[in-house]
């Protein structure tokens, strides 16, 4: 409910109300701040490797609509980055739902599966991925970290010589 500022003097009332109005302005602005804004205040801090700050304004975007396409996606890179794997996976999968084209979408999925230990998951991802963008030098290193795991060596070498040859420095 309301205040009683019945009691306090006539300037104090206009002071009160003043600031009263304030409060509402900032209220209101606060409450119609675009998506968007917090979606690219999330991407600056990520860039910038502030990855629990990113993870906060892309969390303030997804609360203020129901689809944003490249959303769930970003907020996937930054759980990686967060090492949070399972978080990561429900947030490309939800990804897959709006675009189920997206090269990264798909190389997001390998690297989530393949650090929660599900190397044959991993590796259909990364294929998708691959066959999505063939220049993909990450994808193929998970692809390549997949088939270790999957005790296929050959192909697993094949995977990290595409990635050296896409991306010589590529640690």
């Amino acid at each position: 409910g309301g205040e009683d500022i019945s009691h306090l003097s006539e300037e104090t009332k206009e002071e009160w109300l003043r600031f009263a109005r304030r409060r509402l302005r900032m209220q209101r602005l606060l409450e119609s701040t675009p998506p968007g804004y917090h979606y690219h205040q999330g991407l600056l801090l990520a860039a910038e490797e502030r990855y629990h700050e990113a993870l906060e304004a892309l969390q303030a975007a997804q609360a203020r609509v129901d689809r944003y396409p490249m959303l769930s996606p970003r907020l996937g890179d930054v759980y990686l980055q967060l090492h949070q794997w399972p978080e990561a996976e429900a947030s490309f999968r939800s990804a897959l739902a709006t675009d189920a084209h997206h090269p990264s979408t798909h190389r997001g999925l390998a690297l989530a599966a393949l650090r929660q230990g599900r190397a044959q998951e991993a590796t259909d991802f990364a294929l998708r991925a691959i066959g999505l963008q063939y220049y993909y030098p990450s994808a193929h290193a998970h692809l390549g970290e997949a088939l270790i795991q999957l005790d296929e060596p050959q192909r697993a070498a094949q995977a990290f010589e595409v990635a050296l040859h896409q991306a010589p420095g590529m640690k």
